[in-house]
């Protein structure tokens, strides 16, 4: 319900507005001394759906678990095995999707919606730069290859095991600097820093030194001078 009191005698229009409803205006007369009733209906505004795909900039497969979200609104949706995604029941307007998935990089499109109308917004996401890491862990003394050496790249927290040959190998390293700290029992830990670059192999070998072989002795002879 609604009410202006202490209205003077006269014609008016009077307009209402209201949140995913059409704005309408009526025109009424008020007579002085009397109450004057005016229902006015409002009709609601269509509602639109946005759809579309998130797909891999370089093959065109659809990603799925994206991560999307609309603004304004801050409404969030995941796309699905297929990599689809959609946002029902919006009102018309001017919207941004923005979307997010592990080992790409994020993107975002612009979408003009209107009212009662399907909108399409596909967004083909790039991978994020990756590069590798490989080499041969080795004997100090006798230039062997070691094996079973555990090699602990940071940051990302991810682990390598040398084969019988002593190589090891990372795959799928985003570009930047990182670590890696080589182990094997009976012999002193070692660590490296390396640089990854996309789409390069970046080859660190490693020489391990076993345990108490750098370990000497010293001897000698104590004389005074002039006897």
């Amino acid at each position: 319900d609604y009410t202006f009191g202490n209205v003077s005698a006269g014609n008016y229009t009077v307009t209402v507005s209201l949140s995913a409803y059409q704005n309408k205006t009526v025109s009424v007369t008020v007579t002085s001394g009397q109450t004057t009733t005016q229902n006015i209906d409002l009709t609601a505004v269509p509602a639109s759906v946005l759809s579309g795909r998130v797909s891999d900039a370089a093959s065109g497969g659809g990603i799925s678990g994206a991560q999307c979200t609309l603004s304004p609104g801050n409404k969030q949706a995941t796309t699905d095995t297929n990599g689809n995604y959609s946002y029902p029941n919006l009102t018309s307007g001017n919207y941004t999707v923005s979307v997010t998935a592990a080992k790409y990089q994020v993107k975002s499109g612009n979408v003009a919606v209107s009212a009662g109308q399907p909108a399409t917004l596909n967004l083909a996401l790039a991978a994020i730069p990756t590069g590798g890491i490989a080499g041969k862990i080795t004997d100090s003394n006798t230039g062997s290859g070691l094996g079973s050496v555990i090699c602990a790249l940071s940051p990302g927290n991810r682990q390598a095991t040398s084969d019988v040959n002593g190589d090891y190998s990372f795959t799928g390293v985003e570009i930047g600097t990182y670590t890696i700290l080589a182990m094997k029992s009976g012999y002193q830990s070692k660590i490296q820093v390396v640089i990854v670059t996309a789409g390069n192999i970046t080859t660190l070998n490693f020489s391990l030194i076993a345990t108490g072989t750098n370990a000497g002795s010293l001897t000698g002879q104590v004389t005074v001078a002039g006897t």
